[in-house]
């Protein structure tokens, strides 16, 4: 009986926990439908947090250094941002330049694109290149000119490095331009692929306005030039040469640098200026030839109604006594029709109607010849001689 008893309880007590189980079974799928419901229900997903809205202003180019923000549209974003941008234009088959930027913005309506961080390279019809870079740039699509801002650099192809602030490249001509509103320097550089030669002229300049015509390959300095041409001397160091004018054009093709003044100066002022080490002159035009041999061609040429003044020049290891002298020597003038400052040699040949006035003395001739390293005067087929003596500052 007992036996039966246990029995009894033990399956009584199996029946209670299969029941419980499938109670608990029950539950826990519930439990598990239950949750699934609340994670995908539909009031679940409306109550999240909605994402932020774009900033429109985000998608203008924000630069606190920009030349261009007040030339293009500030009423609206651009239509495109490029990040790596980078523009051919041909035009007949032919390139006209290849344009390369950090980041562009196009603004298709107004037909501009303005780009950031700029490398372009200009092609002439030669296919050399001028390599320009700036901070800035309007490419305007129409019309496929450039316009640069800020910091430009400009590389020629003949050797030739300028910077201003702002330049334009006009597609259709191939110039390249700076206004007069704006300065410009600029200074001689080895052509693509040469080596700098420590021995040869070199120049710099600064100007106001540029003009450079890549066809012709010539540069014109626009107003208020100053041109430097440096000549190396083994012995002497750098000797400065210095001309200043209203105007200057640098033909490459050439290798020379023609110097103008206005015509609208009253002719007491109309006078290009140069300067050497001791000597300085003033004339109605000039030249100078650039990267020539200086044992072969004379460097530097007064032109037209020329006037002299050189004052004895004083070595800086000279004596007291010496550099009294010096300051005590009269200055010796000249005029003539054209002057040729030979740097190689330190002479000037002086002809077309030549004279020289030192003391009380006068020398004219066919062509006469001054030696700056002493008080050597050539002439050349002399026809007269005598006292006189020219004015300071005629």
């Amino acid at each position: 009986m007992e036996r039966s008893f246990r029995a009894k309880r033990l399956i009584l007590k199996t029946i209670v926990t299969a029941r419980r189980f499938r109670f608990w079974l029950a539950a826990g799928v519930g439990l598990l439908i239950i949750l699934q419901i609340v994670a995908f229900s539909p009031r679940k997903l409306e109550e999240e947090v909605a994402p932020e809205a774009i900033d429109a202003g985000t998608l203008r180019p924000q630069y606190t250094d920009s030349f261009v923000q007040a030339t293009i549209p500030a009423d609206r974003i651009p239509e495109y941002t490029v990040e790596g941008f980078q523009q051919v234009s041909t035009q007949a088959g032919n390139k006209q330049w290849l344009m390369q930027a950090d980041r562009a913005f196009y603004y298709t309506t107004d037909g501009i694109v303005h780009a950031r961080d700029v490398h372009a390279d200009l092609y002439d019809a030669e296919g050399k290149i001028t390599v320009i870079t700036s901070k800035e740039a309007k490419y305007f699509i129409e019309t496929r000119d450039l316009e640069l801002f800020g910091d430009v650099k400009t590389i020629y192809p003949t050797g030739l490095e300028t910077t201003s602030p702002y330049m334009l490249y006009q597609a259709a001509n191939k110039t390249v331009s700076v206004p007069v509103a704006y300065p410009v320097e600029g200074k001689s550089v080895p052509p693509a692929g040469g080596k700098i030669d420590p021995t040869a002229e070199r120049f710099d300049f600064h100007a106001k306005g540029l003009k450079y015509s890549g066809s012709e390959d010539r540069v014109e300095l626009l107003s208020d030039v100053q041109v430097r041409v440096i000549h190396p001397d083994p012995k002497k160091g750098e000797e400065i040469t210095t001309v200043d004018s209203d105007r200057a054009t640098i033909d490459r093709k050439r290798d020379l640098a023609r110097f103008t003044m206005l015509e609208s100066r009253p002719a007491e002022l109309r006078f290009v200026k140069i300067n050497q080490p001791g000597m300085s002159s003033k004339s109605r035009r000039a030249e100078v030839r650039i990267n020539a041999n200086p044992r072969k061609l004379r460097t530097v040429r007064a032109l037209d109604d020329v006037k002299i003044e050189e004052r004895p020049k004083v070595d800086e290891n000279a004596s007291i006594a010496e550099r009294r002298r010096a300051r005590n020597a009269k200055p010796r003038y000249a005029t003539a029709g054209i002057a040729e400052f030979d740097s190689f040699k330190n002479l000037i040949v002086l002809r077309d109607y030549p004279q020289v006035y030192q003391d009380r003395d006068t020398i004219t001739g066919e062509t006469i010849i001054v030696h700056r390293d002493s008080d050597l005067v050539e002439v050349d087929q002399s026809n007269a001689f005598s006292e006189g003596e020219l004015e300071e500052g005629q």
